[in-house]
């Protein structure tokens, strides 16, 4: 799910009856909690699993969730005191429905919206890649590329990386994006947060 460009860059203000509508939203899609070794975890119960939430990183409260049912985003995490253009990891969800979807159909939905990116005035992609990895034991799709807007002094750079992956018969995607010269310091830590994601341990009857 490529970023629009003008999403990293702005910080709207919210009121205080729209930030308990987004945790209301929120605590109905997925919640934090502590793992074992009281590493706060965002658990995803639509899919049954689980990302850490690394030291330095919070949820997103600027960020309307969704129902898992519906679709859409799940959570978002960003820095600590980020500033405008910070990386962003945030996790979506397709709609609920009774067909399910395979891993080709996901990975070919993700490129155009991708090739819908490109179109954008004053967009020109630098970098992109496509290639097979293992994301929670089985296959997925890695998407990345970089692209610049504008030109001169005003220009800034953007890199994307997305896996998408199938859960439970529906999409799952985990996207962290954000401009090239904070991205790359934590490109590492990014992708441990990414590797990190696991499934739930259910109980043995």
């Amino acid at each position: 799910m490529p970023f629009s460009p003008n999403e990293l860059l702005k910080h709207p203000q919210i009121s205080n009856q729209t930030i308990l509508f987004l945790l209301i939203g929120f605590i109905m899609s997925c919640c934090a909690e502590p793992a074992p070794d009281n590493k706060p975890m965002i658990s995803l119960p639509a899919l049954e699993i689980s990302l850490p939430i690394p030291e330095g990183w919070e949820l997103d409260k600027n960020v309307q969730y969704t129902d898992p049912a519906k679709g859409g985003t799940l959570f978002q995490l960003v820095r600590e005191s980020a500033v405008p253009g910070s990386p962003r990891i945030t996790g979506a969800i397709s709609p609920l429905t009774t067909r399910s979807t395979t891993l080709k159909q996901a990975t070919q939905s993700a490129q155009r919206s991708l090739e819908a990116l490109k179109n954008q005035d004053g967009l020109t992609i630098q970098y992109s890649s496509t290639s097979e990895v293992q994301f929670l034991q089985g296959p997925a799709t890695k998407l990345k590329h970089s692209y610049t807007l504008g030109t001169g002094s005003t220009q800034l750079s953007v890199t994307q990386v997305e896996i998408v992956s199938v859960q439970n018969k529906r999409t799952f995607s985990l996207t962290a994006a954000g401009r090239t010269e904070l991205f790359t310091p934590l490109e590492e830590e990014i992708s441990s947060v990414i590797e990190s994601a696991q499934r739930f341990v259910k109980p043995v009857d």
